[in-house]
């Protein structure tokens, strides 16, 4: 948390972002209170390490989805710009730093799409993700009791938890090749619809109502 909030502080100096301090929305408190439970002397390691890892790859998954919305004419050149820890990374492999140019830009639009979606769907991150996840899995092993259903059932609490409230920060969104599929689905039920109609001939060749007169003249 405290390299994700570095990291938020350089971006914010880089880009030369001004950031209004307000009142944090209710789903935002809700993540503080959250926090705060995991953390407390009631709540066990796995739980407070599940709420970590819930966090975490929201972040990667979200911002790696936001990703495929850009449309890149010219590729966004790496920073590096997460510090991975150095026991994460293969030996003999230097630590990246908060790197880049200084060159302030006054776009928040910018900053999102050079540096926070860069950040949290870089490899280096989403190596991070996984090894939380790892340690997930052996606390799990290590600290369940039984059948270990008290302990599992508090961490899919606050799992589900985690994952209502990112909900309520930011908006669910299809991406264009959805969309596009959508569109395609359309087109192709429409088609469908007139080949059928065509077939039947009902789309050449109107049925014709005959009138009173006509129709006694037919049975004559």
């Amino acid at each position: 948390m405290k390299k994700e909030l570095e990291f938020l502080e350089a971006t914010k100096r880089k880009y030369g972002l001004e950031v209004n301090f307000d009142e944090p929305k209710p789903p935002t408190k809700g993540f503080v209170d959250l926090f705060n439970s995991a953390s407390s002397p009631s709540a066990t390691l796995l739980e407070g390490m599940v709420v970590l890892w819930a966090i975490e790859i929201l972040f990667y998954n979200s911002c790696s989805y936001a990703a495929t919305f850009i449309a890149r004419t010219t590729p966004i050149p790496q920073q590096n710009s997460y510090m991975f820890p150095s026991y994460f990374l293969p030996s003999g492999t230097p630590a990246t730093s908060y790197g880049g140019q200084t060159t302030p830009k006054n776009s928040h639009t910018t900053a999102l799409r050079e540096a926070v979606i860069e950040n949290w769907k870089s490899e280096n991150f989403g190596r991070f993700v996984d090894a939380c996840r790892s340690i997930v899995d052996e606390l799990a092993m290590a600290q369940t009791t039984g059948n270990g259903r008290t302990e599992l059932t508090a961490c899919e609490r606050v799992f589900k938890q985690a994952i209502w409230l990112w909900g309520q920060i930011f908006p669910e969104v299809i991406s264009m090749e959805q969309l596009e599929n959508l569109n395609n689905g359309q087109n192709n039920r429409d088609t469908e619809v007139n080949g059928a109609m065509n077939r039947n001939g009902a789309a050449e060749k109107p049925v014709g109502v005959e009138d009173e007169d006509e129709a006694q003249a037919s049975v004559d």
